[in-house]
């Protein structure tokens, strides 16, 4: 199915007291591979349909919000939100990493004091359920169930003083209370967090945490730690999963 619009830009002239020319902007729609209107010019800027749906706007510039729609044309969710974005999860099972896009964020424009702030949340793709409520400064990525969001810390002016981050499920229920500066997404059980301090942030406070938020390792000053400590690819060898498995394993236990 492809994106089509209506005509070009119409204008008519209006005759009176004073002359006025009113412009109605070109909206659009659907159609099929037989040029068959589908779903009718309505919107002010649509997507590609991606997995049976597709992302539809209404208003212009500042004003814009977006939603989303099936390929019948049904509204999954009213525009609304200042930006929908496909998240690209990754599932780990039997060994192979899968593409998972069954959620998007979404983002809401909202005004704090005198500023602005961009608050996220997380969306079903294939029915446009609210999973998570847009009222987080920042969302990582849904794996294992768990996604890290962080919360700001405001001053009686509503200046953001600091976030904090925690881990929620796919329901937006808390599951690792939020006290974190930083959290990363989990693989294989466990993910890398650095525990808050005030006003500044000590790697020696960097640590891994089960999916409970239970301590998994102790951090110890020596040199595989510190390696471990690096990023992780994605994609790694068997013989490097069981190798980090191995040490990490080992480090728990002297310590």
């Amino acid at each position: 199915m492809a994106a089509f619009s209506d005509d070009a830009n119409q204008c008519t002239k209006n005759d009176g007291m004073k002359e006025t020319i009113t412009c109605q902007k070109q909206k659009f729609g659907f159609i099929d591979k037989n040029a068959q209107i589908v779903i009718k010019p309505q919107f002010d800027e649509v997507g590609s349909f991606f997995h049976g749906v597709a992302l539809v706007s209404i208003g212009e510039d500042s004003n814009k919000q977006w939603g989303l729609i099936d390929k019948t044309g049904k509204i999954l969710l009213k525009p609304q939100f200042f930006r929908i974005d496909f998240m690209h999860n990754m599932i780990f099972k039997k060994g192979v990493y899968t593409s998972d896009f069954s959620t998007a964020e979404v983002t809401n424009k909202v005004h704090r004091g005198k500023k602005m702030e961009f608050l996220k949340g997380l969306m079903d793709m294939s029915n446009g359920q609210i999973l998570i409520e847009p009222k987080y400064l920042d969302l990582g990525k849904l794996e294992e169930g768990l996604i890290s969001a962080s919360e700001g810390i405001y001053s009686k002016n509503d200046d953001l003083l600091m976030s904090k981050t925690g881990y929620l499920d796919r329901q937006g229920n808390i599951a690792i209370p939020f006290q974190f500066q930083r959290g990363e997404i989990f693989q294989n059980g466990k993910a890398r967090v650095t525990y808050m301090l005030p006003q500044t942030a000590d790697p020696k406070n960097e640590t891994w945490i089960d999916k409970t938020g239970k301590l998994f390792i102790i951090p110890a000053p020596n040199d595989q730690l510190e390696r471990l400590k690096e990023p992780t690819p994605m994609r790694q060898s068997t013989f490097d999963k069981i190798r980090e498995e191995h040490l990490l394993d080992k480090l728990k236990s002297e310590n």
